[in-house]
């Protein structure tokens, strides 16, 4: 009995790369190998459907690899390849087939930004580039608008040409995915993205624009100094950062500086003060907001602050500036301070009293003026005054004394009427007398057009 064994050997077919479906002008590589034979005197044909398409012989240094360089449409199809030499067996059994799908456009990526709604400063936000459809193997890049046009590609947006510029980790975002962790004001603007594939490579085409808008996560902060202006040694300054959160969830942390040192490490209160300044505390200050958990920070504006030696001196002036009154004269006393500071309150005194002069009927204070409507014999005296301010009461030093004589007039007529006049334009004031039992008021002279005339009846 003879037996005869028959060996039966098979082709198998691969794409290499692996992508079934692909677009016109990419390269594909078509590897037929025989399971179980080794590679030895084989010769390869390969098939779309029943029609030979190319074949290799054993000189062939690609033997089994069948590539087309630059696919069309004619290319799509069905494909099958066999294995043929001259031992035995003389050939393999046929490949199973293998579809390749050709498309004919160039394939434009479409890219999205996540998340969606509005970005702030701070966020993460992720660039989504994907080529729609069943291709596979892509690698992303991302682009955004360049500043120069040397050695850049470019596309046309809103009737214009715009110069790509290519981002330094592009290649990096795995997955078709390009993430900024951290968000800020330098990344607005237009990007676009591109994939590519192959040893070629083949490129897709440029997505279309998609806008990146970053909303401020909060202003710029405002240093407010208190008090305004200069400051005396002793004083106490009130450092108050303000700024103004544009989401509800923002926390805000605060740090201030003198001259670049810092005053205070940041910490959740946007007030900081200083007691009892001296001259060293002079200086350029400044205050930096920063979100928490974010690296988000902004440095305010430089403010400024020079301390003064001592304490400012009172200087007390009276309007009309006269010191000899008569009684139900009105006359203002005013309080002022050197280098027009900001934010004081003042006190009045008289005859070395310890108590300040108190506000009553005809007897006002506002602001730096003490106002007497008409003054009695009981208002005469030496007085004085100080400014204070600040919530401890920071005082200056006392004015020099100020006397006014209060006089009483005897008068013949009931009808008899004092006459004065401050002149508006600066000049020195004019105070007339005048004793008249034929009119109910004073008749206003040429040299006196301003006069204001009081009954002393």
């Amino acid at each position: 009995c003879v037996c005869v064994c028959v060996v039966r050997l098979w082709a198998v077919l691969t794409l290499q790369p692996d992508w079934t479906s692909v677009f016109t002008g990419e390269t594909v590589t078509l590897r037929c190998q025989v399971q179980g034979a080794g590679d030895t005197d084989w010769r390869y044909r390969w098939y779309r459907g029943e029609t030979q398409v190319h074949q290799t012989d054993s000189s062939t240094r690609d033997e089994g690899r069948y590539t087309i360089s630059s696919v069309s449409y004619y290319h799509s199809g069905d494909y099958t390849c066999e294995g043929v030499r001259s031992g035995n067996p003389s050939h393999s059994d046929r490949s199973s087939p293998v579809t390749l799908t050709v498309s004919g456009v160039r394939p434009r990526p479409v890219l999205t930004v996540s998340p969606l709604g509005q970005i702030f400063e701070g966020d993460s936000v992720t660039l989504h580039c994907e080529v729609t459809g069943a291709s596979t193997g892509w690698r992303y890049y991302w682009y955004r608008t360049g500043q120069s046009w040397a050695g850049l590609d470019n596309v046309r947006y809103n009737d214009r040409r715009v110069y790509l510029q290519p981002l330094s980790d592009s290649s990096s975002g795995a997955g078709g995915n390009f993430t900024i962790s951290a968000v800020t004001g330098t990344h607005r603007g237009l990007y676009w993205c591109r994939a590519e594939r192959g040893d070629a490579p083949y490129y897709t085409q440029y997505s279309g624009a998609v806008t990146l808008t970053v909303s401020e996560l909060f202003s710029r902060p405002t240093l407010t100094v208190s008090p305004a202006g200069s400051v005396w040694e002793g004083e106490t300054v009130t450092l108050q950062c303000d700024t103004e959160a544009h989401r509800a969830d923002t926390q805000l942390s605060y740090t201030f500086t003198r001259d670049t040192e810092t005053l205070r490490a940041a910490a959740a209160q946007s007030q900081h003060i200083v007691p009892a300044v001296t001259r060293g505390d002079s200086g350029l200050y400044q205050c930096e907001a920063q979100a928490e958990g974010t690296s988000v920070k902004r440095w305010s504006d430089a403010v400024w602050v020079t301390v003064s030696e001592g304490r400012p001196a009172a200087t007390l002036t009276v309007e009309p500036p006269w010191r000899q009154l008569y009684a139900l004269e009105p006359v203002s006393l005013r309080c002022g301070l050197s280098g027009a500071p900001t934010g004081w309150t003042y006190r009045w005194y008289r005859d070395g009293s310890p108590t300040a002069v108190s506000q009553t009927d005809g007897h006002t204070m506002t602001g730096d003026r003490l106002s007497i409507t008409a003054v009695s014999v009981s208002d005469g005296g030496q007085y004085q005054c100080e400014g204070m301010r600040g919530s401890k009461s920071f005082v200056s030093q006392r004015s020099d004394g100020l006397n006014l004589s209060i006089s009483v007039q005897s008068w013949t007529s009931t009808a008899q009427l004092l006459c004065y006049s401050v002149s508006v334009s600066g000049s020195a004031a004019v105070r007339l007398l005048c004793v008249s039992g034929q009119y109910q008021g004073c008749v206003p002279r040429e040299d006196c057009p301003h006069c204001v005339c009081l009954s002393l009846s």
